[in-house]
């Protein structure tokens, strides 16, 4: 049997935000992946895993990892814009589902503010960074 690995969100985080510039063939494998495998759920359905990696970034930075984590969940989250903005899109729309996320009575103005920001600011890792934390409730760090 193989050891346990050392620090698995992180090294699973870390792949995730790795960028694939150089890799177009590993780069569209990876879009795929993330735009056609799902996991359905009973309330709201097929989720792609370009979601859930957006929807569980967003928790994580909501104070379910700890604030010395945003190094990597940051990179994680902008690593799914770097393929189709389309698809990107898409993902993020789907990962912002429900009213009650990230708070209870979460407007959907709000929502969509996020959504042009993060979109504008996929190429400027500073303001991507900035609005996302500023939309999950402004976790320093």
């Amino acid at each position: 049997a193989a050891p346990p690995p050392r620090d698995p969100p992180a090294g699973a985080l870390a792949l995730l935000a790795h960028e694939w510039k150089d890799a177009h063939a590993l780069a569209k494998q990876c879009c795929d992946v993330l735009g056609s495998s799902t996991v359905t759920t009973d309330t709201v359905g097929a989720w792609p895993l370009g979601a859930i990696v957006l929807r569980a970034v967003m928790k994580a930075l909501l104070g379910q990892m700890p604030p010395n984590a945003l190094g990597v969940l940051v990179p994680a989250a902008r690593a799914t814009f770097q393929y189709d903005p389309v698809c990107a899109e898409a993902w993020l729309r789907c990962a912002l589902v429900g009213s009650d996320f990230p708070a209870p009575g979460a407007k959907p103005e709000q929502k969509e503010r996020l959504v042009k920001e993060l979109l504008s600011s996929r190429s400027d890792v500073q303001k991507f960074k900035q609005a996302l934390k500023k939309f999950c409730a402004g976790k320093k760090k």
